[in-house]
């Protein structure tokens, strides 16, 4: 699997998430627009935007996104952390087979925790958690490594 993160990294979870509609079809539809933001730090030079379309048990589109593009791209919400909080959820998800609790967009998202979900609508925003175990089992796709 490709190295995180890249655009090639998003493309196999979408393809694995492609593959396995009945695994996604049990947790119920998707309906959103995405946007992955990993943050630079001493791991990465430079912010990084991956923008992610979801549509009823699929993945529809991924794509890199520059900086200037994020707010024409229009995400629903954007779930944004340092590279290494990121790198530290996969290697988590790799080592179990699946996030443990520590490691879930759920837990991870919480107020004071690395991962900040935000959005410029708060309504739309609410999809990420009225859909966040199909969310999470997308990620929880790069166990396979």
């Amino acid at each position: 699997m490709s190295d995180f993160p890249s655009v090639d990294f998003f493309r196999v979870l979408q393809r694995r998430m492609n593959d396995n509609s009945d695994k996604f079809r049990a947790l119920g539809f998707t309906d959103s627009r995405a946007v992955f933001a990993v943050r630079a730090d001493d791991e990465l030079e430079d912010d990084r935007y991956f923008g992610a379309v979801f549509e009823v048990y699929d993945c529809t589109e991924i794509c890199e996104l520059e900086a200037s593009e994020v707010e024409a791209y229009d995400p629903d919400w954007i779930l944004e952390a340092d590279c290494a909080d990121w790198r530290e959820m996969i290697a988590n998800i790799r080592a179990e087979g699946a996030a443990d609790s520590d490691h879930t967009l759920n837990r991870l998202s919480l107020l004071g925790h690395p991962f900040r979900i935000h959005g410029v609508d708060q309504t739309r925003v609410d999809v990420f958690h009225r859909q966040q175990l199909s969310y999470q089992e997308f990620f929880d796709q790069a166990a396979e490594g």
